[in-house]
């Protein structure tokens, strides 16, 4: 059995509309991009994951979350 998993940062999305920008703002300078992550940007792991190329990857954890999981 493979289990694999996005860790993923905070993405600007629907529910994110709902967010204080002006509170979020401050914290997201915290991140080394200093910023939240487009949808798109997650895509990409979500393919390779889901594809035929990770058919020997396992128990991996993919951090997409703007660089907050290299400050720990």
């Amino acid at each position: 059995m493979r289990v694999n998993a996005i860790m993923a940062g905070p993405f600007l999305t629907d529910i994110s509309k709902s967010w204080d920008m002006d509170v979020v703002a401050e914290k997201f300078k915290t991140l080394p991009l200093q910023r939240a992550g487009n949808p798109d940007e997650i895509i990409g792991a979500a393919l390779y994951l889901a594809g035929p190329g990770s058919t020997y990857t396992s128990g991996a954890i993919i951090p997409v979350d703007g660089g907050r999981t290299a400050m720990r």
